[in-house]
């Protein structure tokens, strides 16, 4: 039997791995792809064991060795009924013989990151999780935390974790012990660089400084600068919300701020951060974090 596991989202492929091999009636062998040679596969793919001849292998990160991935087409229709190869492979690459022979020939199983849309379904799990974690919650606490946190679910994991220390789901124990999604804390500091004074830039900035890499933090500044000039020029939020995939509720916060500075500002802001990319980029690994918070300011400054 052969299994792909594939997707964006690692959390849940790393469960399904975890089942797996929790399942497994004989020997279980995890391979990184990188290290497999050609001649590797058929020991691999077609040996058997003597005692048990049962055997699950959990093979990752192949699609990368290219050579590998080429000649593994020519044993998945080999492989015995009694070995179970699960190949995690986060993109497949479907123009490729591999991909359509697994296609053929195994079952794919593809697990997406969740986003705006997977609201329900991610206070659902939420709710799981903590009464598996001995956590008593209702739906309200729990949309309070993907609220919060929003929809990563490695970062959901972790916020539940830290309530279960606690023993406590409350609104405001959620509020004191787990920090806030990035995205609103760089929402909140766009605000404030369009709006607000130097000063508060600055002491926004380096709170920043203390938790976030600068690059990451440049990335999602300008991807919301991006979206406040769609939003500025868009026929209706709703459309705009649409053809970006934005969530209503950021999308209605941006459209207001976007409605609460100029087109000439957005622009100009437009121009200084795609001016700012090379020195940003190219900066010492010291001054990174200087040249954003310079940006910045002259931003604010317009």
């Amino acid at each position: 039997m052969i299994t792909v596991l594939t997707g964006d989202n690692s959390f849940e492929i790393r469960r399904r791995v975890l089942a797996i091999k929790s399942a497994a009636r004989g020997e279980v062998e995890s391979i990184d792809g990188d290290s497999l040679a050609v001649n590797d596969l058929p020991s691999l793919l077609l040996g058997m064991t003597l005692f048990n001849p049962d055997r699950t292998i959990i093979l990752k990160h192949v699609a990368a060795n290219s050579g590998v991935w080429a000649k593994l087409a020519e044993y998945i229709s080999k492989i015995d009924d009694k070995t179970s190869l699960v190949i995690v492979e986060p993109s497949l690459d479907k123009r490729t013989k591999t991909y359509k022979e697994l296609k053929a020939q195994a079952t794919i199983e593809t697990y997406e990151a969740w986003t705006y849309r997977d609201e329900s379904r991610a206070i659902n799990w939420v709710i799981k999780t903590a009464e598996d974690l001995g956590l008593k919650s209702n739906r309200a606490e729990a949309k309070h935390l993907v609220d919060r946190v929003g929809y990563d679910q490695w970062q959901l994991d972790s916020a539940l974790q830290k309530l279960a220390l606690i023993g406590s789901m409350s609104r405001g124990m959620i509020d004191t012990i787990v920090e806030e999604d990035v995205h609103a804390n760089v929402f909140q500091l766009l605000e404030t660089v369009l709006l607000g004074s130097v000063s508060n830039v600055v002491d926004m900035t380096n709170q920043l400084e203390r938790t976030e890499e600068p690059y990451k933090i440049f990335g999602l500044l300008f991807s919301q600068l991006f979206q406040l000039v769609a939003l500025a020029s868009a026929p209706s939020v709703d459309v705009a919300a649409k053809d970006l995939k934005l969530h209503p509720y950021a999308a209605k916060k941006q459209s207001q701020l976007a409605s609460r500075v100029s087109q000439a500002k957005l622009d100009q802001a437009v121009k200084l951060f795609a001016e700012s990319d090379q020195s940003i980029r190219f900066a010492r690994p010291d001054q990174v974090w200087a040249e954003v918070t310079k940006l910045l300011v002259a931003v604010c400054q317009l």
